[in-house]
């Protein structure tokens, strides 16, 4: 029977587990179908919120008196709101990198504060407080084993190179043979 199974998008073979429904779509397909479904409905929820407002000129104030409420909220607890983006970058800390607030604290202390790569502090501000950002905790993404704290622009540059050694050599290779050519080609 599960020779006989295939995704209906893709004709690919599929697998059935013993317990849970037949699948119908592979992991893939699934996923882009599930994409597709939640734009859409954002498109229409938001034709619909458009519409309503154009026809109901009492819905477009209440609209606006929400957002009003929710901006003085904001200012009227900054400390709150503060705390709750402190104990978010915690908690996804904790279920990504398996590391719980005192682990990132050793580990910042061990750093100094500063990058691994670098050796430099985060420069980079955050959008909404302008204070300086925590150094992003880096792993390996095949093995998902903790490497060490570096700063945003480290972080994106081996995210760049896709973390590939033989790559980074070449890169390595390049900078030196234009620094001994002074930079012409």
């Amino acid at each position: 029977m599960s020779s006989k199974l295939k995704c209906l998008n893709c004709n690919k073979a599929l697998i059935k587990h013993k317990t849970g429904p037949i699948p119908r779509w592979c992991k893939k397909c699934r996923k882009e179908r599930q994409k597709e479904n939640i734009k859409s409905r954002a498109k229409e929820y938001r034709k619909k919120m458009k519409k309503r407002m154009l026809v109901d000129p009492l819905f477009k104030k209440e609209i606006s008196e929400r957002r009003k409420k929710a901006r003085l909220k904001r200012y009227q607890y900054p400390e709150k709101i503060k705390n709750d983006r402190i104990r978010k970058r915690i908690s996804i800390r904790k279920r990504k990198y398996g590391i719980d607030e005192e682990g990132y604290k050793a580990l910042f202390n061990k750093q100094k504060g500063k990058c691994a790569i670098c050796r430099k502090e985060e420069d980079r501000k955050s959008r909404w407080s302008k204070r300086k950002c925590s150094l992003v905790v880096d792993h390996n993404h095949k093995t998902h084993k903790l490497r060490e704290l570096l700063c945003h622009k480290c972080n994106s540059a081996l995210g760049l190179f896709n973390e590939d050694v033989n790559l980074l050599h070449r890169v390595i290779k390049y900078f030196m043979k234009h620094k001994r050519k002074g930079g012409v080609v």
